[in-house]
């Protein structure tokens, strides 16, 4: 067969030779990158938005994983235990706490840390709701009679229209939802 094809005409050889060649053209290669460039900036405005969603959600649900230790190793230990904010993560800051700086959750007597959040990222933010201003939450032992709060995270910079309210009851359980108002004020 090699004998044959080396007697075939030039011209053959040639035809043969570019249908074995693929790839594509450097017009083809550029019509491909022109659409998917215009594919990403239609999606970008979407993934700025997935993005802070995301955010939110993880946040809010750092919110309840706290309160959640915080009751469980209250009925554990047979100890109040509290959630508060915390600037150094080591002890509470009292009235003048921010949670946007962080919090802990800790033994009420001051004997030990059990978990520390860290504080939040650049441009993010846990205010409390005016009503219900705590910034400590005590977990009782036989996990009920916690001071009920609403911690609502969100974005102060720049400012969006999403927040998640957490609202911790009275009995120690948390929900979150997420709401429209961006009063990240």
């Amino acid at each position: 067969m090699a004998i044959v094809n080396s007697l075939a005409p030039v011209g053959d050889r040639r035809m043969a030779a570019r249908r074995r060649e693929g790839g594509f053209t450097l017009v083809e290669a550029m019509i491909t990158v022109a659409i998917v460039a215009i594919l990403a900036t239609l999606a970008a405005p979407s993934f700025d938005s997935l993005i802070l969603r995301t955010r939110l959600v993880s946040l809010g649900n750092d919110i309840i994983a706290s309160t959640q230790l915080a009751r469980s190793e209250a009925i554990k230990r047979n100890a109040v235990v509290v959630m508060c904010a915390s600037a150094n993560g080591t002890s509470c800051a009292g009235a003048s706490g921010n949670w946007s700086n962080g919090w802990i959750v800790a033994l009420a007597d001051g004997s030990g840390v059990l978990s520390v959040q860290r504080a939040l990222p650049s441009g993010w933010r846990v205010l409390e709701e005016v009503a219900t201003a705590q910034k400590t939450l005590s977990f009782q032992p036989a996990g009920v009679g916690t001071t009920s709060a609403t911690l609502v995270v969100c974005r102060n910079s720049p400012l969006g229209s999403l927040e998640r309210k957490v609202t911790i009851r009275t009995t120690g359980s948390a929900t979150a939802q997420t709401t429209t108002a961006g009063s990240c004020s």
